[in-house]
């Protein structure tokens, strides 16, 4: 009876000590060393390339046309910028601009020989254009630089002019009797004569503020050049005779 009663006890005890232990925790197996590195962690090729420089670049505004001979460009007064065109163009407006900015003056640039149109430009001064061409020599082109204030006011004082003259002559020939003749020739020729006046001294203003520009010829160093080659021929043939 003995024996019968441990029997049983000794199996709850035995129950017991399997629900208490804790489970071993799986053993995972470590990361092998030879694995490849992840893909972030390599360059990209599309990075790499674009860092590379372009094989292509823009043309210089020295040469804008291509290389060819100096053109000297030189202006009387500060912040005047130049344009240059091929052959003899207009200067309005155009789609697709024919005009190639060479910069602020003064400038050198390298024109192939031909013929071109230059515009001169700025703030404060009045544009112009000019037609010069280049042949087997350096050119130098002078901007003669106008003022647009002085020209804006002489625009203003010829209109102011031409409808004092206009009104002159309203009064003059207007129809009435023989006894308003005096009163209308007091109004009518102060009128004339200061409509005369501003006519004449806003044109003189508009004309005079202008600006220019002259073509050269060749600077005074491609003349001196010139002038020593043709002496040095000059030399070299008379000693061969």
């Amino acid at each position: 009876m003995a024996g019968a009663r441990a029997r049983p006890v000794a199996l709850a005890l035995a129950a017991s000590l399997c629900t208490v232990a804790p489970a071993l925790p799986a053993q995972t197996a470590p990361p092998s060393s030879s694995a490849s590195p992840s893909s972030s962690s390599a360059p990209p090729a599309a990075s790499s390339a674009a860092a590379e420089p372009g094989s292509s670049q823009a043309p210089s505004h020295t040469q804008p046309f291509g290389p060819g001979l100096a053109v000297q460009i030189e202006s009387t007064k500060p912040w005047v910028y130049a344009y240059v065109a091929k052959g003899v163009v207009d200067d309005r407006p155009a789609f697709p601009d024919p005009f190639v900015k060479v910069g602020r003056l003064p400038v050198t640039i390298q024109l192939p020989p031909g013929t071109y149109t230059v515009i001169a430009e700025g703030d404060s001064v009045p544009t112009a254009t000019r037609v010069f061409r280049v042949d087997q020599l350096p050119v130098h082109v002078q901007v003669h630089g106008g003022t647009q204030g002085l020209r804006d006011a002489g625009s203003l004082l010829t209109a102011v002019g031409v409808v004092a003259l206009l009104a002159g002559a309203a009064f003059e020939v207007s129809g009435a009797s023989d006894q308003g003749t005096s009163k209308k020739q007091q109004v009518a020729i102060p009128l004339l004569i200061a409509g005369g006046v501003g006519f004449a001294g806003g044109l003189t203003m508009f004309l005079l503020s202008g600006t220019s520009i002259t073509d050269d010829g060749p600077t005074s160093e491609a003349r001196e050049a010139d002038h020593a080659r043709a002496t040095y021929r000059g030399v070299s043939l008379g000693g061969t005779f």
